[in-house]
């Protein structure tokens, strides 16, 4: 059985590689749609969010309340707009949470197709001229020591001795 609860409703002519790109430019035009409100947007930014990071508890009534900082009416007009606007096919809250279908348009999957081209092209590119892998970079985490702060920003104990 499918565990999924966030899912487009057809991916022809797409990979399953090619879903990731697929949610982005899906996130995209909801952004810039003139229709879309805040809370739609937030709707659809979080449920991107789940299909790249998969947990259940990112899509629970409460959870969507606390995270989206939205109230339950809220949210409900908010997935009612990205229906109208058949950005999402249909969705179901139930005990469990949220489960949605999202939908591409053709032009959306054929951006999708076009991006993976260029990608693809410059991934070959990319190819004759390794370079070194760069790691991520995410901020420390409190526990982590603090680094020495760059010279043109000083705490505002420090101005005090230079005259401010």
């Amino acid at each position: 059985m499918d565990q999924r609860r966030v899912r487009f409703d057809s991916i022809e002519g797409l990979q399953r590689g090619d879903i990731g790109l697929a949610a982005e430019v899906w996130l995209r035009d909801i952004c810039a749609a003139r229709w879309a409100t805040t809370q739609a947007m937030k709707i659809a930014a979080q449920l991107v969010r789940y299909m790249s990071l998969p947990d259940l508890r990112r899509l629970t009534s409460s959870s969507l309340e606390h995270q989206l900082m939205l109230t339950k009416e809220e949210i409900g007009a908010g997935l009612k707009l990205l229906r109208l606007y058949r950005a999402i096919e249909d969705y179901v809250i139930d005990s469990e949470g949220l489960k949605a279908a999202l939908h591409l348009t053709t032009l959306q999957r054929l951006q999708v197709l076009e991006v993976r081209q260029r990608l693809e092209i410059l991934g070959d590119r990319g190819a004759t001229e390794p370079g070194p892998k760069r790691q991520r970079w995410l901020p420390p985490t409190l526990s982590e020591p603090d680094e020495p702060m760059a010279d043109s920003v000083r705490p505002a104990s420090d101005l005090k001795s230079v005259g401010y």
